[in-house]
């Protein structure tokens, strides 16, 4: 499907995976109530079981703290970025703050949200919500001066994050909707690989120039300028079969190769334009890396 306007970067396919993952959320805190009332006669029936009924129970009672938790969670979150990172504006470090309003006009986000460099990001950038209040964090880890040798990096990050925000999944009640089932390895990557299949297309979609943005996970940044792109690119054509696809399952994140041929597949990184013919040309002239 070609992807003309935002509403085509949604997939149905997302919100079949987030109601599944909705349901065994419930589940999980169904059971959890279950073991604190009648855990001690259940895990009488298995002795082993019964060695740590005190572990389960404090895991029971655990889940069940998240959803209060959360409040605090979200906004220590803000206080960490506010109070221990750099909040971008036209005067501080105009270039990224730039691409972020120019990606919200194109969106029609409004407010914008707030662009911070800081550490408490999970992996390398990451949107959160307090109050009504959105805001983006990137850690600092792969910036360097002048920024134009990174711009591919923070470019598909800004638009990720931002369409972190466009698709709600910064919004409490969607956090709580999830709050157990992400925290189990396994049982939460269909929800977690689905998510970031669909950052990505925003990332993408907001700057189609950005394919370094993504190559950069997995070659970092010390030799993303030398990366052969189109031989990057015909690496992800040829990692597929049955083992590429298991270990997949395991992992929290899809492979990159995986998450750049879905992309590619969208077309909003066209093969043709990174030196790799579609299925009816011939073959392309082999390109410098982009």
């Amino acid at each position: 499907m070609a992807i003309r306007q935002e509403a085509d970067l949604r997939r149905r396919s997302d919100t079949v995976v987030f109601v599944a993952s909705v349901l065994v959320n419930l589940a999980l805190f169904l059971l959890a109530i279950l073991l604190i009332e009648h855990g001690s006669a259940w895990l009488d029936q298995y002795p082993r079981l019964a060695k740590r009924a005190q572990d389960v129970r404090a895991l029971a009672i655990a889940l069940l703290a998240a959803p209060p938790a959360l409040v605090f969670l979200r906004h220590r979150r803000r206080s960490l970025a506010a109070g221990n990172g750099l909040r971008l504006s036209e005067k501080q470090l105009p270039d990224l703050y730039r691409t972020l309003v120019r990606y919200c006009d194109q969106l029609g986000q409004r407010p914008i949200p707030s662009l911070y460099i800081a550490e408490p990001a999970k992996g390398y950038a990451e949107a959160f919500a307090a109050w009504h209040h959105e805001f983006i964090v990137i850690r600092p880890v792969y910036f360097i001066a002048p920024l134009d040798e990174v711009r591919p990096i923070y470019e598909f990050w800004i638009g990720r994050e931002l369409g972190r925000i466009r698709l709600g999944h910064t919004r409490w009640w969607e956090e709580l909707l999830v709050a157990y089932v992400v925290k189990l390895p396994l049982l939460r990557n269909p929800l977690l690989h689905a998510r970031t299949y669909a950052y990505d297309r925003y990332g993408a979609y907001l700057a189609p120039d950005s394919i370094r943005g993504l190559i950069v996970f997995a070659s970092g940044r010390q030799i993303l300028k030398l990366v052969d792109v189109p031989e990057f690119v015909a690496q992800a054509e040829s990692h597929r079969g049955f083992w590429p696809w298991l270990s997949n399952l395991t992992r929290s994140e899809p492979h990159v190769t995986f998450r750049l041929r879905a992309l590619m597949d969208a077309g909003l990184f066209p093969r043709e334009s990174v030196g790799i013919p579609t299925a009816n040309a011939g073959p392309a002239p082999r390109r410098a890396s982009a």
